[in-house]
């Protein structure tokens, strides 16, 4: 991410004065997310047309604008976000891209426009699942025991059979979860590491993640 280092700049000004007009995201989105106890929790989420729409008008308020561009690099396709000031200055920050096809960089590309524009301007977009996560989750103890088995099964291996890919998408869809962004982070939150395409998931991480989504079948 590029930043700027002056306080007093035209750009953290203008994003001060976004701030504190904030406008009010609304959540019309739910995700269920199964835990590792065998439990689940849900938290709601705002859609990228919902942000979209509370969001631009008022940075242009303020003389922002927010823009994306999908990018090739050295290290595979990313979307770069770029947050401006009318008077030329700007932050910029980059997500990967994932996906073997159309659809599915298309739906990375959503979630990654989604999380730059929140994380650029400080709107928040969904709740906080990390905390409701923790709520859920066996003591400190009972995790110590079982982390050691985790980390070997979740080691990179031969990618997810279309077995395994098939179930997760039919026991997400029993409980609730058709959404593609919903899913994603369900499954990141199951396998503890960011997965953007769930094609990309080895073979371990799927057992993983169809362990837990059995249990509450």
């Amino acid at each position: 991410m590029t930043t700027t280092t002056d306080p007093g700049s035209p750009l953290a000004a203008a994003l001060a004065a976004f701030q504190s007009a904030m406008p009010t995201i609304p959540k019309t989105k739910t995700a269920t997310v199964p835990t590792k106890g065998g439990g689940a929790f849900t938290y709601t989420y705002a859609g990228l047309p919902d942000v979209t729409e509370q969001v631009m008008p008022e940075l242009a308020k303020h003389g922002l604008a927010f823009s994306v561009c999908p990018l090739m690099t050295e290290r595979g396709p990313v979307v770069e976000g770029v947050l401006m000031h009318r008077d030329g200055e700007r932050l910029v920050a980059e997500l990967p891209l994932h996906g073997d096809s159309p659809q599915a960089l298309g739906s990375s590309l959503t979630y990654a426009r989604r999380y730059l524009l929140g994380a650029m301007t400080g709107v928040v977009t969904d709740d906080d699942d990390d905390g409701n996560a923790a709520e859920h989750e066996p003591k400190p103890q009972q995790r110590q025991r079982r982390a050691p088995q985790r980390e070997r099964r979740t080691q990179p291996g031969d990618p997810a059979t279309r077995e395994q890919l098939a179930e997760i998408r039919d026991r997400l869809a029993e409980q609730g979860v058709t959404d593609r962004e919903a899913a994603l982070v369900t499954i990141s939150t199951l396998v503890q590491a960011d997965i953007a395409d769930p094609t990309k998931l080895t073979r371990a991480q799927a057992d993983v993640v169809l362990d837990e989504l059995r249990k509450d079948s």
